[in-house]
């Protein structure tokens, strides 16, 4: 429990810097994204089967926020990623 805790907390933190960076970016670009993210937050908790998994599953949350913020964005202001 303590691992899903630890993630979502990395994803909404890494999410949050995101969000000050410029969030349509990212979420044109959300495939490469993911992957960056993901491999990054693998690498740097990498060592331990936990810190592997939390950096795994913390890739996996900020895909599902970038997956989100693009229908909410493409829903509200018209904005499709693929424009």
């Amino acid at each position: 429990m303590s691992l899903l805790i630890v993630s979502f907390l990395t994803a909404i933190a890494v999410f949050i810097l995101l969000l000050k960076i410029n969030i349509s970016f990212f979420i044109r670009h959300s495939a490469i994204t993911d992957v960056v993210l993901s491999t990054a937050l693998a690498v740097i908790y990498a060592g331990t089967y936990s810190g592997m998994v939390t950096g795994v599953l913390a890739g996996l949350f900020i895909s599902l926020f970038l997956y989100i913020s693009g229908k909410i964005n493409t829903a509200l202001i018209g904005d499709s990623q693929w424009d």
